[in-house]
């Protein structure tokens, strides 16, 4: 899997026809439009996608993200073969915002397969069950580690920086 852009709120990667998005925060207008260009720069090579967003927070995407968010979904919703949200966490948040989206979902439907889930692995398992485009098996088999190795250097990188903007391991440790 191919990271093509890692922020402190999201992480864009590809890996065939896999196009991955990580939340790290809340979901933003900038990391939708990098969402976009991975989507597009895949539908070169590829005949269709499968979209696997991932997220911990349960804070809604503000109007702006959500506009951008149904303009992606229009403009690409011919060639998206799915699409998987996993909600991480437990407790009755995160099962309240996905038994909300799931709902959603069933009353204005997407053109395209659409579920909501709770874990990375079984939202890959579902993502497997479905007609496949050519390397699609290979990506799915390795998204789960994938994604485990984004947020390590996600926390490796953002995590060790302080909030006046010195950072790494280092520094930190020689400010205590």
């Amino acid at each position: 899997m191919e990271i093509t852009r890692q922020t402190e709120v999201y992480t864009t990667a590809v890996d065939g026809p896999l196009v991955v998005q990580l939340w790290h925060h809340v979901t933003s207008v900038e990391g939708v439009d990098c969402l976009s260009a991975a989507i597009a720069n895949q539908l070169r090579v590829h005949k269709g996608v499968y979209v696997l967003h991932v997220t911990m927070t349960t804070k809604a995407p503000d109007s702006q993200a959500r506009e951008r968010i149904n303009q992606l979904t229009t403009r690409y919703a011919q060639r998206t073969r799915a699409s998987a949200l996993v909600f991480e966490g437990g407790g009755f948040g995160a099962a309240t915002v996905r038994a909300v989206v799931a709902g959603i979902s069933m009353i204005t439907p997407y053109p395209f397969p659409y579920k909501v889930f709770a874990h990375v692995s079984t939202a890959v398992d579902w993502l497997g069950t479905l007609p496949k485009e050519p390397g699609s098996d290979e990506a799915f088999a390795r998204t789960q580690t994938e994604i485990d190795r984004m947020r390590v250097i996600y926390a490796n990188h953002y995590k060790s920086i302080r909030p006046d903007g010195k950072g790494g391991r280092a520094s930190s440790r020689a400010a205590r």
